[in-house]
């Protein structure tokens, strides 16, 4: 397993080596996603270097980020299922320590139905790490996307409709304020 300021600890035997150390300038830089080789071992209790290039390798692969839809989407009718996902929208987990990042970009999903309501199904999140900026010490290179974000909910909130009066109404005197109206005059 790797262990700290790279130290890749791996018992041989009970009486002499117990640590390996990779080899310069490997040491305390192997923490980043890549392929590492060793030029020997070296055992920091005896202070015996062997140098050996089939000791091996080390391979440090991304991790896997989840995203998950969060907070309220929210839409006024336009007649679409087109739902468009702000950086309020997302949680991101599966960093290390205190690394992360925040959505930048503007993410696309869709409606499970283009009718007013709530609790409506969102799915069909299109993501990716282009759309993520890295918090100061994060390099995105370290980390995956896996998966598809997570489905969540939102509403469809009704459009305000504008009725004006068009054209000309008249009537004849009758002695109350009511006007015919046609649906000429809508």
């Amino acid at each position: 397993t790797a262990g700290s300021a790279g130290f890749w600890t791996k018992p041989v035997n009970s009486s002499n080596l117990q640590n390996y150390v990779l080899g310069e300038p490997y040491g305390s830089n192997a923490v980043n996603v890549g392929t590492y080789t060793f030029d020997g071992v070296y055992s920091s209790q005896q202070g015996y270097r062997i140098d050996d290039s089939s000791v091996g390798g080390l391979t440090i692969t991304p991790k896997a980020l989840t995203v998950s839809l969060t907070g309220t989407v929210a839409k006024t009718y336009d007649g679409t299922t087109a739902a468009t996902l702000s950086s309020g929208n997302f949680s991101i987990s599966g960093f290390v320590g205190t690394q992360g990042a925040t959505v930048t970009g503007s993410v696309s999903g869709s409606y499970s139905t283009a009718n007013v309501g709530s609790d409506i199904s969102i799915s069909g999140i299109s993501f990716n790490s282009s759309d993520l900026s890295a918090n100061s010490g994060t390099d995105l290179s370290n980390y995956e996307l896996t998966g598809a974000v997570s489905t969540g909910t939102g509403a469809i909130t009704p459009k305000a409709l504008t009725v004006s009066l068009t054209g000309t109404t008249s009537k004849t005197y009758d002695g109350n304020t009511t006007a015919p109206l046609t649906a000429g005059n809508y």
